[in-house]
């Protein structure tokens, strides 16, 4: 078995075996289907929340720089290593047979996590501004990974990769 095959069956595995804990228990599973949804959201109001008050306090340019330019450094990113890496998600891999708790229609490449990149990337740009804020959005972008890979969007290392774009891509905003 090559080392590809072995990392399917590994995920394959792994996921039979989570997912099973959510198809037995359906208060869990609309949980978790709904924490996909939720956790997205929350990022996004996190994220408007730090860009309106940094405009009510008037905020050098540089400041407002950053804040724009960083998610949006990690979006870029991302979306780029996506089509040079150009990896089907899990469920569309030949021979993977497993079906995704929450359906994606036409998303096709899932290398990095574009949702644990901005996760990842809005969390460390709080930690510059409100770091309090920050810590509870580094552990929220556990959970936004933990739930990609749990409803069947994405491999473990599709989420590591994109936390790592996510914290690459805030330091170099932060950075510049």
């Amino acid at each position: 078995m090559c080392y590809t095959e072995f990392m399917k069956y590994d995920y394959v595995t792994l996921y039979e075996k989570n997912v099973k804990f959510y198809k037995s228990r359906p208060k869990a599973k609309r949980f978790l289907r709904l924490s996909n949804t939720l956790l997205t959201v929350f990022f996004c109001l996190a994220y408007a929340t730090l860009l309106i008050l940094t405009l009510i306090d008037l905020p050098d340019v540089y400041d407002l720089t950053q804040i724009l330019g960083v998610p949006t450094l990690a979006f870029l990113l991302s979306s780029t290593l996506r089509v040079i890496v150009d990896r089907n998600r899990p469920y569309d891999e030949d021979g993977a047979n497993i079906t995704p708790l929450v359906p994606k229609k036409n998303a096709k490449k899932s290398f990095p996590s574009r949702h644990a990149a901005c996760a990842s990337a809005i969390a460390v740009l709080f930690f510059s501004f409100i770091p309090a804020v920050g810590a509870l959005l580094a552990v929220l972008t556990l959970g936004v990974a933990y739930v990609r890979f749990a409803v069947g969007l994405h491999y473990p290392s599709d989420l590591a990769a994109g936390v790592l774009v996510g914290v690459i891509s805030a330091l170099l905003g932060l950075l510049i």
